[in-house]
Order: C-alpha cells, then structure tokens, then sequence
C-alpha cells in the first residue's frame, strides 16, 4: 500500500484551527470563543429507506431497497418569539382543511395531503406514530407533525428507480394572527419504481419556554414540481404557556469535546470516547442556561460571563489555565436559550493519559455560577500500532511464539520473544517470516520508527536475533521490491548470537 494522501498521525484535526486566539486576541495557544453564531434558522432534510435506516444531508444512500420509502423532512427553526419549528396537523387541534390545485399529471390521482396527524414524539415509521389526541402542547414539549403525500408523480431515474420532486412550504401563525415562522424544504430523491405509495413527511418544532400561550395555526403547502400540482392543508393547535416561575438557576449543560472550532449552536462533530492524538488541538464546546440579562434601550439583551478554564494532566499538574470576560449583547433576533462557549486547549508535547478539565463560569448579571468538569485522553498512535503488533503475533493460530518484551524506543521497536522451533528449521523461517509480515503492516499503517530489532531463544535456548529496516518494510508494501527481495533482507541479518 502506498502512503501517498496518508495524513499523518495527529493531523486530521489541526488544519482546521486557526493559531491560539482567545476572542481573536493572542494566546499562548490557548482559546476560548463565545457563539457569536447562534442560528436562527437550521434544518435537514433526508430519505429513509424502510428498516435500512436514514441518510440525512445528502449522505451516502444505499441501493438494496425495500417496497416501503420513507421522505422524511425535519425542521428545527429558532425565533425569538414563542416558537421554533414547523408542523401540520391530524388528530389533535382542528380537523385540518386540503386544497388541491390540479393540472395535468401523470399520477394515478391527483396530488393530496392526507393522514394528517400531530404527534406527541418523532414517527418511527409508516404509520407507527403516537397521536397527540388533543392537539395540545406546553411550552416545552417537542411537537411533531406526520403528513402522507398521495398522487406523487415521478419520472425515470434509471436502474429501476424513479425520481421525486416536491417541495414544501410551512407557515405557521401565532394567537395574535401574527406570521412567527414561515421555511421552505426541497425534496429531490430516487425511490424505486413504484415506491411511493407508502411515504410521508414529518417536521418538528420545539416551542421555546417564552411561548404564547394559545391557538397557533399552520399551513402546509407541498408543490409536485415533476406534475406542476399544489396541494395545502392547515390545521391548529394550542401552546400551554408554563406556570410563572423562578428563573431557571444558572448552569452549564451539554459539554462535549469535539473535533473542531463548532459552527454554531449544536454545529459540531463529537469526538468519539473523547480521545485525542498527542498533535490535536482539544476543543471544547458547552452551553451556559438560565443567562442573567438586561434589556438596553436598542432593545438588545447584555450578558455579562467571566469565565475560567483550567487542565490537569496525569500527574494532577495545572497544565493550561485561561480567564476570559464575556460582555456583550445579544441581537433582538436571537435567541438567549442558545447561547453556546468554546475554548480550545492545545498541549505542548503532552503525555499519554487522561486529562481533568474544570469550567467555571460567573453569571455576573445573574449574581450566579456554576463549574462542571470533563475528562479526555491523549493517546498515541504509535503506541496503538505497536498494540497491534502486539496482538497479531499472539493471537493467531500461524505461529506460536511467547512475547518476553515488545517495548517502542525513540526509532526502534525491540522486540524479545520464545519461539516453539528449532533455529534453521522450516518452521522457525515460517515464524521469522510472519513476524516480518506484520511489521511490514504496521509501518504501512504509521508506525513511526525505523527499525525492528527482533531476538529471542528457540527451543534449544540457541539465541538469535535479527532487524528489519522500516524503510524497507515500506517498499515491500508499496510494491518497489518483491517478497522475495524483502524475505532476503530479513534472513540476511538473522544470525545465533554468542
């Protein structure tokens, strides 16, 4: 294998960072970021094929279909008045009212918008659902639309399949007859050939804990574009406004330790176990709740946060520690139930282990605080490589040898091991012959080091040793030299020590 386009270990996620940068002043490599971008308008859109599972954003679809397809489409819209989302309606609230706006088809039907029903939790399949019987919803519930489109037209897609193309519109009306949110979503997707008798939409919207209490009103309108037909339905339901409470104390929720710089509120790729290469910059991403605020006379909202970050290595030793204010305002536009920090934390030659973080974030306007902490580890790819070694020497049924030391220097692998041969027999070169193999493997796969340095005793306690030149493992398996060429380079130097 080549290792052309191999990036190497450590470096997938630094190219994604700018340089140490707190609030775009210089850190000693150290930041912390304030979600300037807090969205007010994020969605997906996707297919779901039957019990094969869901392709969201436009990811990789596979092509063992079942009769049953699924169009799923979902919205989560943040305002700031008392809603964020988009829905239709069914059992709950009015019977919803369909208008169907017919032109030449070559559908079996005319298109239409039926089975119309608001749900209490997201679809889980083709009518498998719970109803909302009433149509009535608190300020923090999620709510849930499911609306099944009929007449679909389509055209041929090749292979069997054929194509979709709708496009829907959702406009939904608070109490005071008022337009609180209005979002459009495209829906452009193959299904197999006469795989749409069975799909259906769902949108979901999640009411923020400022919500009017009372009837909204939505409007579903979805467009065949293949057909040139329209149809609409419209339904209500009722938002219960929660009881008039106590602010919610300050806290901080939602902690994840993630690949990269996050791109706005809950945009952001997990970092799996919270693992990190010795080279990667450690971000941090977290949501401070129950924000004290004062209103300025532009209408904005001012926070004020002092914040402080401290890491603690394996030793238990403060490694990096920031203090960071916060003040500024938050637009009329935005919503302070999505507020979100990060702070970047990028270690100098750190060992290998698990790290303490501490957060701790003053709520100045609130007069409260609250401090979590989290844990990540720094592994080394090395290490894991030689792990691997490790393990495909001992456990296989190939050979059959005892590991008495495998420890990794600065550029050699020294390996000490039992064989169950005689020296200079078929079977010994057998298991020479494996070992070599596997490190060949290895060094394809990252290993940083230049050389193996192999001995042990065989089963008449003879000693033996023997190197392999990782420059050479490589060439093998980059096809620059041949197995014979590489075997030879293994025996050339095997030989009974005195």
């Amino acid at each position: 294998m080549s290792t052309a386009g191999r990036t190497a270990p450590g470096a997938s996620r630094r190219g994604d960072r700018p340089e140490g940068q707190l609030f775009d002043r210089p850190l000693d490599r150290h930041s912390l970021s304030f979600g300037d971008h807090i969205p007010t308008n994020s969605h997906y859109t996707g297919i779901k094929l039957g019990a094969i599972g869901a392709y969201l954003l436009g990811t990789y679809m596979s092509h063992r279909y079942t009769r049953r397809q699924t169009l799923a489409a979902g919205a989560t819209l943040v305002t700031t008045g008392a809603l964020a989302g988009c829905l239709g309606g069914g059992d709950g609230g009015t019977e919803p009212r369909t208008v169907t706006e017919t032109k030449p088809s070559t559908a079996a039907h005319p298109l239409g918008l039926e089975h119309v029903k608001l749900l209490n939790e997201k679809p889980a399949d083709y009518r498998e659902y719970d109803v909302n019987p009433v149509g009535t919803f608190s300020a923090v519930d999620v709510v849930w639309l499911y609306v099944e489109p009929v007449g679909v037209t389509t055209e041929a897609a090749g292979a069997g399949e054929e194509r979709i193309q709708l496009q829907s519109t959702l406009t939904v009306t608070g109490p005071d007859g008022r337009e609180r949110e209005s979002t459009e979503e495209t829906f452009d997707r193959d299904v197999p050939s006469g795989g749409t008798d069975e799909l259906y939409l769902f949108f979901h919207f999640s009411p923020t804990t400022q919500a009017d209490s009372g009837e909204y009103t939505a409007e579903l309108t979805v467009r065949d574009e293949l057909a040139d037909e329209t149809a609409k339905t419209t339904t209500s339901f009722t938002i219960v406004g929660l009881p008039t409470t106590e602010p919610p104390a300050f806290d901080l929720e939602n902690l994840v330790f993630v690949e990269s710089e996050p791109t706005g509120y809950r945009e952001y790729t997990a970092v799996s176990d919270a693992v990190y290469g010795p080279d990667d910059v450690i971000w941090i991403y977290f949501e401070p709740t129950g924000v004290g605020t004062e209103q300025r006379s532009d209408g904005d909202e001012w926070i004020e946060l002092s914040v402080r970050v401290t890491t603690t290595d394996p030793d238990g030793n403060e490694r990096v520690a920031v203090r960071k204010t916060i003040e500024r305002t938050i637009p009329e536009d935005r919503d302070v139930d999505k507020l979100y920090l990060t702070a970047s934390i990028d270690l100098q030659r750190p060992r290998v282990g698990d790290y303490d973080v501490e957060l701790d974030v003053r709520d100045r306007i609130g007069r409260d605080g609250a401090t979590t902490t989290a844990s990540f580890t720094i592994e080394d790819e090395d290490l894991a490589l030689v792990e691997t070694f490790r393990s495909a020497v001992e456990e296989t049924d190939a050979i059959d040898v005892e590991i008495d030391r495998l420890r990794l220097g600065e550029s050699t692998l020294r390996f000490r091991y039992t064989s169950s041969n005689t020296y200079g027999d078929d079977a010994f070169d057998g298991e020479v012959g494996y070992i070599a193999g596997v490190f060949a493997a290895v060094v394809d796969e990252g290993l940083s080091v230049d050389r193996l340095r192999a001995s042990g005793q065989d089963t008449d306690a003879t000693e033996f040793a023997y190197r392999i030149d990782a420059a050479v493992a490589q060439d093998y398996m980059d096809g620059v030299i041949t197995e014979s060429e590489y075997v030879e380079h293994v025996f050339d130097s095997l030989h009974v020590r005195d």
